[in-house]
């Protein structure tokens, strides 16, 4: 497999931006297996957290498929009320981006979606918005209550003034942020993808991890829920990450 860090000029978030590439370049193309998968990052790492972190290069050599690892700062993958389109980012211009510079095929069927923490956000907000542009999408430890993050964020601190610069000045998520009022509106698509969500037993986010789930089961949208004693790190998130490569590539 290749590794490929790169840089690349985004229209929607009008800056030069890191990008870390898992390509499959030694592997025969099998059709019922080849397509990409979009990684995303947590809340204040990079691009490369996922290959300094945990064995994730290891765990795809099995399968034939391209992992994209996108950079986003500490933007919750949001069109900024101040800054950059960085949803647009990654919903629509980086698979175009992706299409032209590595030949990666943007059909549904063979396109998949995680994070982690503020990459799991990320990660459900995109598929819950697109639910047609996915095959599958998984969330560790995510922050699915998006309101919880912005409430609970001491006003005077450094954090607070990034999420005002993400979501206000009087923070506030707008139509398509919170996921408790597009879970429904996700759970009816038509086209929909299978859907994994972990979380960690001694994580503060567990509660509202299980209140999604719970959100979704009753809405009829059928997903994967696991959680095992864990905190908020990379041990958690490494288990994780093999434990939905399995959940999306092996029948």
């Amino acid at each position: 497999m290749a590794f490929i860090q790169c840089e690349l000029k985004s229209e929607s978030i009008q800056i030069d931006t890191s990008l870390a590439v898992i390509l499959p370049h030694d592997k025969p193309h099998k059709p019922d297996c080849q397509g990409v998968l979009y990684l995303l990052h947590g809340r204040g790492q990079s691009a490369q957290a996922w290959m300094r972190y945990t064995g994730l290069e290891h765990y795809v050599s099995k399968y034939d498929i391209a992992v994209i690892m996108p950079e986003a700062g500490r933007t919750f993958y949001t069109d900024k009320r101040f800054g950059g389109s960085y949803f647009s980012y990654i919903t629509k211009e980086l698979p175009e981006l992706c299409s032209r510079m590595f030949h990666i095929e943007q059909a549904p069927e063979k396109t998949w979606i995680a994070g982690l923490s503020m990459g799991g956000y990320g990660t459900l907000k995109c598929a819950f918005n697109y639910p047609d542009q996915y095959a599958g999408c998984a969330a560790f430890s995510a922050v699915t209550d998006i309101r919880w993050r912005l409430e609970e964020t001491p006003k005077t601190s450094l954090s607070y003034r990034s999420l005002q610069g993400v979501f206000g000045v009087n923070p506030e998520p707008m139509a398509g942020e919170d996921l408790f009022e597009i879970a429904g509106t996700a759970a009816r698509a038509p086209q929909r993808p299978r859907l994994m969500i972990t979380c960690g037993l001694e994580d503060v986010r567990l509660d509202q991890n299980r209140r999604l789930s719970a959100l979704l089961k009753e809405q009829g949208y059928e997903h994967e829920y696991q959680e095992w004693t864990g905190v908020h790190d990379w041990d958690f998130w490494d288990a994780s990450i093999k434990k939905a490569l399995g959940f999306f590539f092996e029948k």
